[in-house]
């Protein structure tokens, strides 16, 4: 009886522990998978330490095994949206430039050229003519026929001439030597200090006042102009007291306008310097002497370009001389 007991004890715990051995194989999977991250392809393994480079712009999904469905490119900063192709971010607006004056002062020192002759040459026009010496239609600065290139034709095509590529004195010199500047001693302030402002030899304000007013601060042309550089009435606006004779003014002015000519005409001289006469490109001595038997004065001087680079500009009297070919306002 005991042995039979003895076999009923030992077959219970056989088939006991044969019921644990089971249970345990059972469990060992599910154990497994919870120590898996969220992702659910059972492709990685959850990481204690992260990897020194993470996998750039990859989601959850793909099995980054961060946890979540954010790109996570960079350890220790915050995850942004992968929302599509990353934008730089917009600049912030600049602040509007201020409006500066038109033209813009030059305050570099104005060009000046005293030798030789002129070296621009134009298929156009054809040879510039120039000679050293000053003649009645000839000088350092071209023939009266090359400058007025067109104007006997089609029409005026003025060469492209650069102030720089001019020859002419320095205003102290011609003052100091006694020609026709000397009557505008008085006034070579201005025409250095807006000289200098506007990238302008003084010597070229100063003839242009010569030409215009003979240097006479109180000269009114024919047509109302005013002052030394015979500013028209649309340009007196601004000046001190009403008075648009006032000196530093009128030079400026003038400065200013021929400036801004030079700049519309990109940097062509003749074209600038006629503009100042009203001549136009493309005029003709018809178009120029139109207003002959109406309003002499209004006429357009087809010597005025002569007159003043082959002139003035090399301290001539272009007046006494008689410099030009038309003298079509001589008759006014």
């Amino acid at each position: 009886m005991k042995f039979l007991s003895t076999l009923v004890l030992l077959a219970a715990l056989s088939v006991l522990t044969e019921a644990l051995h089971h249970d345990h194989v059972r469990r060992s999977p599910h154990n497994r998978l919870a120590r898996r991250g969220n992702n659910t392809n059972g492709r990685c393994r959850q990481r204690k330490t992260p990897p020194p480079s993470p996998p750039p712009s990859q989601n959850d999904s793909d099995g980054d095994c961060d946890g979540d469905d954010n790109t996570n490119t960079n350890q220790g900063t915050n995850p942004q949206p992968n929302n599509g192709p990353a934008s730089s971010p917009s600049p912030a607006p600049s602040p509007s430039p201020s409006p500066s004056p038109s033209p813009t002062p030059n305050t570099s020192p104005a060009p000046s050229n005293s030798n030789g002759v002129i070296q621009v040459q134009d298929n156009t026009c054809g040879p510039n003519g120039a000679t050293e010496q000053v003649t009645q239609t000839t000088g350092p600065n071209g023939s009266i026929d090359w400058m007025n290139c067109g104007v006997n034709g089609a029409g005026w095509t003025p060469p492209p001439v650069k102030v720089t590529d001019l020859i002419t004195v320095d205003l102290d010199d011609a003052i100091s030597q006694g020609g026709p500047f000397t009557t505008c001693s008085a006034f070579v302030w201005a025409f250095k200090q807006y000289g200098q402002q506007f990238g302008l030899p003084p010597i070229l304000l100063a003839s242009i006042a010569l030409q215009e007013s003979s240097c006479n601060p109180a000269t009114v042309g024919g047509n109302g102009e005013q002052g030394l550089m015979q500013l028209t009435s649309d340009k007196c606006g601004d000046a001190p007291g009403g008075n648009c004779q006032d000196v530093g003014y009128n030079v400026m002015t003038g400065a200013k306008y021929f400036s801004s000519q030079l700049a519309a005409s990109d940097g062509n001289f003749f074209l600038a310097l006629g503009s100042y006469n009203g001549w136009v490109e493309g005029m003709t001595v018809q178009y120029a002497t139109r207003m002959r038997y109406t309003a002499c004065h209004a006429q357009n001087n087809l010597d005025y370009l002569h007159q003043t680079v082959n002139g003035w500009l090399q301290n001539k009297d272009a007046y006494a001389l008689h410099l030009g070919e038309y003298f079509n306002i001589a008759d006014c």
